[in-house]
Formats: C-alpha cells, sequence, structure tokens
C-alpha cells in the first residue's frame, strides 16, 4: 500500500480520532490521483468499488476489505467490529445459512422460499453482516444477530404494541 493509498483508506475508516478504533468504511466520488489510488486497491483486493446510486449522489463508492483495512491501521489502532466482523463471526452466519437455522426464521418473516432465504443470508455473510432487521406484512419486525459463539439470537417485536406505546413514527 504506497502512502497515498494508505491515507486514503485511513480517510476511509474515520482514523485518526481519539478512540484510536475505525468507525466508518466509505470513501465516496474519488478524482484523479484518488481515483487512481482507489483502482489500484480494487485491483490488489484491498477494496470493493460500488456503482454510484442516489445515496452517493451518482458517484462511485469505495470500502476497504479487512485485509486493506489492516494494512491502513497504526500500532494501537483497530477496526471497528461492526464494520469489519472477525472471521468467527462471518463463518458462524455461514453455517447458520447452511444448517437453515436462520434461513427458515429469515424465508418465514419475508415471505420468501427457503432457496431465496439461503441465497439472502450467503451474500449478507459474503459482505460480513452479522445483525440485522427484517419487518414483515404480519405486524412484526424481528431483529437477528450472529453472537459471539455463533449462535443466532433472534428477536420479534409487534410493531402494532410500539405504535401504541410511542406513537406513530
Amino acid at each position: 500500500m504506497t502512502p497515498i493509498q494508505r491515507d486514503l483508506a485511513r480517510h476511509a475508516l474515520g482514523l485518526p480520532n481519539a478512540r484510536c478504533r475505525s468507525y466508518r468504511n466509505h470513501f465516496g466520488g474519488p478524482r484523479g490521483e484518488d481515483l487512481e489510488a482507489w483502482s489500484a486497491l480494487v485491483a490488489d483486493g484491498l477494496a470493493r468499488r460500488f456503482g454510484g446510486s442516489s445515496l452517493t449522489g451518482g458517484d462511485d463508492c469505495y470500502v476497504l476489505t479487512r485485509k486493506g483495512a489492516l494494512q491502513a491501521l497504526v500500532k494501537n489502532e483497530q477496526l471497528d467490529p461492526e464494520d469489519f466482523p472477525s472471521p468467527e463471526m462471518v463463518a458462524a452466519l455461514r453455517r447458520l445459512s447452511e444448517t437453515g437455522t436462520a434461513t427458515h426464521w429469515i424465508a418465514k418473516a419475508c415471505s420468501l422460499d427457503t432457496a431465496a432465504a439461503r441465497r439472502f443470508l450467503k451474500r449478507l455473510a459474503k459482505e460480513g453482516f452479522v445483525e440485522g432487521i427484517v419487518g414483515s406484512n404480519d405486524w412484526a419486525v424481528r431483529t437477528w444477530r450472529i453472537t459471539p459463539r455463533g449462535q443466532c439470537a433472534l428477536r420479534t417485536f409487534d410493531k402494532r404494541a410500539a405504535v401504541a406505546e410511542f406513537g406513530q413514527p
């Protein structure tokens, strides 16, 4: 990683900061030399590029891979596990998607067939997600989280009860 690439990667991670911990993982709309540096990071497998959307004003967005983020850190800094889950957490989510525990639950919650739910979970695992929220048409909101021990913790909230207690958002 070149010094320019390292500076861009550290900026994408929100470093340096007082906590010595990353708090984001994105860089949007690079131009000129920055674009060349990010393109090289993608070619080296240290970053990924996502096409522009309304969220980025049409600009491409770049995110670091775990390998790229680790190379950007300096002594005493660490990655936020929310953005960069441990390999053990990712493996746990993959196992859950294979065994069907979370697959069945998400299929039921989202009115998907089991194969579609399995593809959905595999995509989440590939992207490194370890938690999420799923809404459904039956007035329920379901959250899921992969625990440090690799179990899938599931919780269901009744939207009607929340609206009655807190009012319409």
